[in-house]
């Protein structure tokens, strides 16, 4: 991990006015996170600090 930069959570919320394409968003952004969870825990476990403690949901 160069730098010692780990995985972080970050948030963000944007209203989404037309409904059908706050829904596909919604699906999208569902899917999506197993795969971020997943790379998150990769990256995670190439810490270069002793604690590879869990990255904060």
């Amino acid at each position: 991990m160069a730098r010692g930069f780990l995985p972080v959570r970050t948030h963000s919320r944007h209203y989404l006015a037309n409904p059908g394409f706050r829904a596909a968003v919604a699906k999208a952004l569902a899917s999506e996170a197993e795969a971020v969870d997943a790379y998150a825990a990769e990256l995670q476990s190439h810490s270069p600090y002793a604690d590879h403690g869990k990255v904060e949901r």
